[in-house]
């Protein structure tokens, strides 16, 4: 079994330096030169939990890798491939060790060897050396206290897409057929702060990551690149997944203070909007049986977006604009996303050992890589709503594909069915039901029918 220090160490520390140092990309370099001056006069919080200053000399190399490498894989510090091992130290007298912090992380690496030299068998075992072992593998005694608090930081968005604000809520009560009965939705929505357009929502069974994680891949792909984000302190928005996602695409991320929702007014308004207007309308479809699963809900819920809110003027934009009017506005500044980018920035990661024979085994599945792995660890990435790619990678560069040898899973959510139906009559329809005719018959509908899983043979093919 892999440590999970491989990957969520690294990756903190690599989102800790990105923290520091992405801002500087924009600033003149009086201005950066001044700002990193006072990054290295400031005591920070390191990953590990210890307190330090940083040189100058670092904080300028960490920038001018960022630079030449936007994305979070070059902040990574690089592993060797004895990493984590001690020629001192066998490792069942390390793993009792990370046992006993474990059950109390309190214990200081003095007391750990106090205890294990009172079992039989110990070898003679350096305070140092268990330190360092124990450090590199996550398991300091800081990693077990609290996180530092946020600071409150302040914003005003100026341009469209300087910002997009997401949240969820809880949507409208489905009929379902296994078992009978009805069951409730949940709406993830993205809102760009300044036009208030909807870049993309989305009706899901459930709040779980990967929904959301597929509403802004879907939001980026129609609408370009945001500077930053602006969620809650919710767990799918706190991922490590998804953090890393947002470095590797460039894209900033803030967070509205615990028990403070004062900044969130903008999306609590679109979401008021929404149960006001929309809801109401789609109850009165679902009790007749028009609207009978999430795939309908979601074509009425655009075609209302695209047909009436994004037409609809605001009474909080310049001269009551309508949010598609001021969001055009500003196209030609709007950074476009590149679907292939997109799609491997959102790819989970798993660290496995591969057995001697070239197995692996990965959520139930199991599949064969080249031999000249046995024994090591290798990173898989992976979409998942998709476990029939696997992609191999070490040392964050990719060498090769992972076979499928047993497939028991095929995908760990489903993706509900979202694609425009055919054309149809106009006759005898109500109001959503127009919306729903006007928005198919619209050949500029942007949502369309996107697969990331296609979009790396696309770029193969290539």
């Amino acid at each position: 079994m892999a440590d999970p220090d491989d990957i969520d160490r690294r990756m903190k520390i690599a989102l800790f330096r990105h923290s520091l140092v992405a801002a500087l990309t924009d600033l003149e370099p009086g201005e950066r030169n001044r700002k990193l001056r006072s990054l290295a006069n400031r005591v920070h919080t390191l990953p590990n939990g210890r307190r330090a200053k940083l040189g100058l000399t670092t904080l300028k190399r960490w920038w001018r890798v960022l630079r030449r490498a936007p994305g979070l894989e070059a902040l990574m510090p690089r592993l060797r491939c004895d990493y984590g091992a001690s020629k001192s130290i066998p490792e069942m007298w390390i793993q009792k060790a990370i046992s006993l912090r474990r059950e109390l992380p309190s214990r200081t690496a003095r007391v750990l060897i106090e205890i294990l030299n009172r079992l039989s068998g110990c070898p003679k075992i350096s305070q140092h050396t268990l330190d360092t072992v124990l450090r590199r593998r996550g398991w300091t005694r800081a990693q077990a206290g609290k996180s530092p608090k946020k600071r409150k930081v302040r914003w005003m968005a100026r341009h469209v897409n300087d910002l997009w604000q997401g949240d969820a809520t809880p949507g409208l009560w489905l009929p379902t057929k296994n078992p009978p009965g009805k069951r409730q939705t949940q709406l993830f929505l993205w809102l760009d702060d300044v036009s208030r357009l909807i870049p993309y929502a989305e009706f899901f069974w459930d709040g779980k990551l990967p929904r959301m994680e597929r509403t802004l891949k879907l939001a980026l792909c129609r609408r370009g690149l945001p500077l930053r984000t602006y969620t809650d302190n919710g767990n799918v928005y706190q991922a490590l997944q998804f953090k890393a996602a947002l470095a590797e695409l460039g894209l900033g991320e803030l967070h509205t203070k615990a028990y403070t929702p004062e900044g969130r007014g903008k999306i609590e308004r679109i979401f008021g909007v929404i149960q006001q207007d929309f809801y109401p309308e789609a109850q009165v479809e679902i009790e007749a049986g028009r609207i009978s699963n999430i795939s309908q809900l979601n074509e009425a819920l655009w075609a209302w977006l695209e047909c009436v809110y994004h037409h609809r003027a605001h009474s909080e934009l310049p001269d009551k604009q309508t949010p598609l009017q001021v969001y055009r506005a500003s196209s030609t500044a709007i950074r476009p996303a590149d679907p292939v980018r997109v799609a491997r920035a959102f790819l989970w990661r798993y660290v496995r050992v591969v057995s001697k024979n070239g197995f692996i085994s990965l959520l139930g599945n199991s599949y064969t890589v080249d031999p000249i792995w046995s024994g090591q660890k290798i990173e898989l990435r992976l979409d998942p709503f998709d476990l029939s790619r696997v992609d191999v990678y070490r040392e964050q560069r990719p060498i090769g594909k992972a076979v499928v040898k047993t497939m028991k899973i095929g995908k760990i959510l489903e993706i509900e069915a979202f694609e425009a139906p055919p054309p149809i009559e106009p006759s005898g329809l109500n109001y959503l039901q127009l919306l729903v005719l006007e928005h198919r018959q619209k050949v500029a509908r942007e949502t369309g029918h996107i697969e990331f899983s296609k979009a790396f043979e696309i770029q193969e093919g290539n």
